[in-house]
C-alpha cells in the first residue's frame, strides 16, 4: 500500500469528513456527548497514512475515543474509564472501577444486542443472535468487585466448522 505524506490540510479535511459519522454514532447510542461533534471537541486525530483509506482515530476532549474504518463505518469506540482498555494501568486508580453489578448476565447481553441494533448492525453482520463470550464482571482476590464486562460474538469463520 502506498503511504501518503499527511499534511495539516489533508488531516483536517479527513477529520471533517469523519465527524458526521461520530455524531451519528453518538446520537444512536445516546452518549453524553454534545452533537453535532465539532472539531473544537477533538483533542487528537490520527488519520490513516495509506493512500485511498478514509480512516482514522479520534480522541475527544471528554476522553471518548472513536475509530472510523475505511470500510465506511465506526469499528471502534471507547468511553472514559474503560477497564478492559486500561488493563493493569487501571490498578493505579482501582477505586474508580470498584462497585456492584446492577444487571444480570441476560440483561448485559440484551443491552449489548440492543446497542448493536441501534447502530443498525443486525445479527446477520454481528452474529449477536448466537451465544456470546463474556469477560467479567469479576471479584478481585481482596474481595473488591469490578462490575465491568465485555461481550464478544465470534466471527463467521469461527462459527462454520
Amino acid at each position: 500500500m502506498e503511504l501518503l505524506h499527511i499534511t495539516a490540510t489533508y488531516s483536517n479535511a479527513l477529520l471533517v469528513a469523519i465527524l458526521p459519522h461520530v455524531t451519528d454514532f453518538a446520537k444512536k447510542l445516546e452518549l453524553p456527548i454534545s452533537t453535532p461533534v465539532e472539531t473544537s471537541a477533538v483533542t487528537r486525530f490520527v488519520p490513516s497514512p495509506y493512500k485511498g483509506r478514509v480512516e482514522g482515530g479520534i480522541w475527544l476532549t471528554n476522553s471518548y475515543w472513536f475509530h472510523f474504518s475505511f470500510l465506511g463505518y465506526m469499528d471502534g469506540f471507547r468511553r472514559p474509564k474503560n477497564w478492559f482498555y486500561e488493563g493493569e494501568y487501571a490498578l493505579d486508580h482501582i477505586e474508580e472501577y470498584v462497585g456492584e453489578t446492577r444487571m444480570t448476565t441476560n440483561e448485559i447481553v440484551a443491552f449489548a444486542r440492543e446497542s448493536l441494533l441501534k447502530l443498525g448492525y443486525g445479527p446477520e453482520l454481528t452474529h449477536a443472535d448466537t451465544t456470546p463470550e463474556m469477560e467479567g464482571p469479576s471479584t478481585l482476590n481482596d474481595g473488591r468487585h469490578i462490575p465491568y464486562c465485555k461481550v464478544t460474538w465470534a466471527p463467521v469463520k469461527d462459527l462454520v466448522q
